[in-house]
């Protein structure tokens, strides 16, 4: 039963999403019932049922969270609390939604002290591991807004603790990432994330550096990426270059050099890197001749229409 209403609740974030997109969007969007007739829901349908979702959405788990009850949202979040997989996934869905912009600073942060406490925990059962997932993802949107110093402290506390799954140790230095300034071993972390053996896991760290909030951290990551990136594997390569280009703010002149590396590049993924770079880096009068071929007769409809774009534009 707990599986099934979990399931009604991602059901219902995924529904809001696209509403909310077709809503924005405007128009009417068309469902095809067959290949004789079609429907057209108009936008006051649309409205009606994103309506009818957000009180779907609304459940009584969302309410401590819309009542900033510090005092109750703690006593969810402990292991004994038959419903704290709920309370997650509700906290999910509520700062989703946007209907989070009324907490403040102190509010955020005494909230992110007792979700934190979920990782010091040993999950056994299926349950327990699924509202650690959930906690991983709740406090991605938690720890951004805070400012209390010690919430850095523990969870440079989690980075920093040996652990046998590589994954989870992403995950924790993923929860670095998200805080306003970096934990004290967030950087030597993630060099060895990035030198890990399981391409997964090493991707997820070049990944992580444009999400890294603190921008002087960011600037040393890049940095220690240029000089590493050549020695990585060859299928992280192109990603690494990416990353880097990204990064130009830190990197102007070495970023030239590495739009002209990827440009001497054969491959969808190696061209994929290329037109990111002459956009990002705003060269499209140096290789309009590169761009003119890739619109010409790139492998996928994506990367001609991107290469079009770019030389249509002054």
């Amino acid at each position: 039963m707990k599986q099934n209403a979990a399931s009604k609740v991602s059901a219902v974030t995924v529904a809001i999403v696209i509403a909310v997109v077709l809503l924005a969007g405007g128009g009417f969007f068309i469902y095809k019932r067959n290949a004789q007739k079609e429907a057209t829901l108009s936008r006051e349908h649309l409205q009606a049922a994103l309506e009818n979702m957000k009180a779907r959405a609304e459940n009584p788990d969302q309410k401590p969270f819309r009542e900033k009850n510090m005092s109750e949202l703690k006593s969810r979040l402990a292991p004994s609390y038959e419903g704290r997989t709920r309370t997650l996934q509700a906290g999910i869905v509520f700062f989703d939604l946007g209907t989070g912009n009324t907490w403040q600073a102190d509010q955020y942060n005494e909230f992110a002290q007792g979700l934190l406490s979920i990782f010091s925990e040993s999950p056994k059962t299926a349950e327990e591991k699924r509202s650690r997932i959930l906690a991983f993802q709740l406090a991605k949107r938690i720890l951004p807004h805070t400012t209390d110093a010690s919430l850095v402290k523990r969870v440079d506390d989690l980075i920093s603790e040996k652990r046998a799954d590589v994954y989870e140790s992403a995950l924790f230095l993923d929860l670095g990432s998200q805080l306003p300034e970096a934990p004290a071993h967030f950087v030597e972390a993630h060099a060895k994330c990035l030198a890990s053996k399981d391409l997964g896991v090493a991707q997820s760290c070049l990944q992580m550096i444009e999400q890294v909030k603190s921008l002087s951290t960011r600037e040393k990551l890049a940095k220690a990426l240029l000089s590493k990136w050549p020695s990585l594997n060859e299928s992280l390569q192109p990603y690494a270059v990416k990353t880097l280009i990204s990064q130009h703010a830190f990197l102007e002149p070495e970023t030239k050099k590495l739009l002209e590396h990827s440009s001497k590049k054969t491959g969808e993924i190696w061209n994929d890197v290329f037109i990111f770079g002459v956009a990002e880096l705003g060269a499209v009068e140096a290789y309009r001749a590169q761009l003119d071929k890739i619109a010409a007769s790139a492998e996928t409809t994506s990367l001609r229409q991107r290469a079009s774009e770019l030389l249509q534009k002054k």
